[in-house]
């Protein structure tokens, strides 16, 4: 490796990533051998997943290409979300299942295109972490081995229903905290995708094409579909034929070899997930033929650069159930969605989040935005099916907290606001009961449990303060928080004279000020819910009056 690529691969690995110089690899005008620059074979077991096997494959090339050594990504994750963040781009259909007519797909059942794949990462943003927070499964998902699972078919009617989908895409066990908040994932920042949903797919068997990109070190995302005759060189099924298969596969091309005078025996070679019954090299990999991929290929992708200095990924820890309380209503939140992330599949400006489902089993589909740590949602009554790209009715602002619990407000379309929170998991306690009718005496001599993001602590107001000619439009209650440190520093509570729900928070900590906008919860005995503010990145809070 040269000392200029070197110095350019040690730029790309984040700092707390040890540089590992990756292997040389041969090339030349009729022979192109990337192998050495491979992270280790995989087999998919007999589960319909090898277009995972090959994006997650191109992408650890992509890595160990730029340093990083050998990473071991989540194929099961890739096929899981994949399936969970789809949206079926036909409407009508959706529309004629009712308020919770399906649109994604579930997460057990594979399918579809390792290349699109690479697709997601390059243009809507799809991550992947590493194998050991979403460990593969390699035999299939089944009724008996997971009750979440409502049948072994994914085109079962019982799966028109979106929340019977949702059980098994959302649930905790899969999506599990540590996965959510795991501090890296990765993916590609530069690369090129070619498939029908581009009208490109031609040059997936455009041979001196894909020579073209192997020179240039690059590995490829293959998908292709062909009755095929695998020998030591799969090839198409001869006329007349026999013992060929019908093979719909994806797969990663990682060089060829065109060195014999015959050109019926150049071939591609290619990291194949189906184990060493079908391979065709001593090292694991197969050979296809030259004709194979011209007549066969659907769609290709590469990765020229991986995604530098892989972190969080923030909008995906709002993706779960959710137990949302708003004042006086509750229900379950599935968000299951991010928006925007099919807006190319559905041919308009992708808004959705997910459903709502309200006790009486009534079902909304939810559309909104998300923005850092801050979602924007909707939930419309008279439009409770809306489709990906409507907007109305009542409009939801809450900031996440990494404690897996999200408050705010909500406006309604009169223009009255109300306070709520939603959570993954069982409820905040009501607390003790807030004298009605709201009052600033309401408030005198309590204690409040708090939530203040991923801190816990305690807030004990005192007596109202005196009448204050400067601040006629406010009552004060001075107190005391005591966070986890215990130590109990100055807060005060301010009640406007025109809404005795609504508080204002001021709490003097030692790196500075954090003030606090809530409101009481009109049906919880004693809840207040709200966020910071004058803050560049807003917090939730969550309050529980003690006894």
């Amino acid at each position: 490796m040269s000392p200029f690529l070197v110095a350019m691969a040690l730029v790309l690995v984040s700092c707390d990533e040890e540089f590992e110089t990756p292997p040389e690899v041969f090339s030349s005008d009729d022979r192109v051998d990337l192998r050495p620059q491979q992270t280790s074979i995989k087999f998919q077991g007999n589960r319909n997943t090898c277009i995972s096997f090959a994006a997650v494959a191109c992408l650890e090339a992509a890595y160990k290409r730029n340093g990083y050594g050998d990473l071991d990504l989540s194929e099961e994750f890739v096929n899981h979300v994949g399936k969970t963040f789809w949206l079926h781009p036909n409407w009508s259909e959706i529309e004629a299942k009712g308020n919770d007519g399906s649109e994604t797909q579930v997460g057990a059942f594979g399918g579809g295109s390792g290349a699109y794949y690479i697709y997601s990462m390059l243009t809507k943003g799809l991550r992947v972490p590493k194998e050991d927070f979403m460990p593969y499964k390699d035999s299939e998902y089944n009724t008996v081995n997971d009750p979440t699972l409502a049948h072994n078919d994914w085109s079962s009617p019982v799966y028109n229903k979106q929340r019977v989908m949702s059980n098994f895409n959302l649930d905790p066990s899969k999506l599990t905290y540590d996965l959510q908040h795991s501090d890296k994932f990765y993916g590609a920042s530069k690369g090129k995708f070619y498939g029908p949903q581009t009208g490109n797919g031609e040059f997936s068997r455009d041979t001196d094409f894909m020579e073209g990109i192997l020179r240039r070190g690059f590995e490829i995302a293959w998908d292709f579909d062909g009755l095929t005759l695998r020998g030591d060189i799969w090839i198409p099924c001869p006329m007349g034929g026999t013992g060929c298969v019908d093979i719909t596969h994806s797969m990663l091309i990682v060089g060829f070899d065109k060195t014999s005078s015959n050109p019926d025996d150049h071939y591609f070679i290619v990291k194949n997930s189906w184990g060493s019954g079908f391979t065709s090299t001593p090292d694991n990999f197969t050979k296809v033929s030259y004709e194979f991929v011209r007549q066969f290929g659907t769609s290709a992708a590469y990765i020229s650069l991986p995604m530098v200095d892989p972190q969080e990924w923030n909008a995906f820890k709002f993706v779960g159930r959710w137990n949302l309380v708003f004042d006086g209503h509750d229900g379950i939140l599935d968000i299951y969605h991010l928006p925007g992330y099919r807006s190319d599949l559905i041919g308009m400006d992708d808004k959705r989040i997910g459903s709502f489902y309200a006790p009486n089993g009534k079902a909304f589909k939810v559309n909104g935005n998300i923005d850092g740590n801050k979602i924007v949602f909707y939930l419309d009554n008279s439009n409770s099916n809306a489709r990906w790209d409507e907007i109305g009715g009542r409009r939801f602002e809450y900031y996440l907290s990494d404690d897996d619990y999200m408050a705010g407000f909500h406006t309604d379309p009169d223009g009255r606001s109300y306070a709520g929170y939603a959570i993954k998991g069982d409820l905040f306690s009501e607390g003790a009961l807030t004298l009605r009718p709201f009052s600033p005496s309401s408030f005198e001599n309590s204690s409040w449990a708090i939530h203040l993001d991923k801190q816990v602590g305690r807030i004990e107001l005192d007596e109202i303060e005196p009448y204050r000619l400067e601040f006629p439009e406010n009552y004060f209650i001075t107190g005391t928080f005591t966070g986890e440190d215990g130590i109990a520093r100055n807060a005060r509570m301010r009640i406007p004279k025109i809404h005795y729900s609504q508080v204002f928070i001021e709490i003097n900590l030692d790196e500075g000020v954090i003030n606090l906008k809530g409101q009481h919860l009109n049906h919880t005995k004693g809840n207040i819910s709200g966020h910071t503010i004058g803050e560049t990145d807003e917090s939730p809070f969550v309050m529980i009056k003690e006894e």
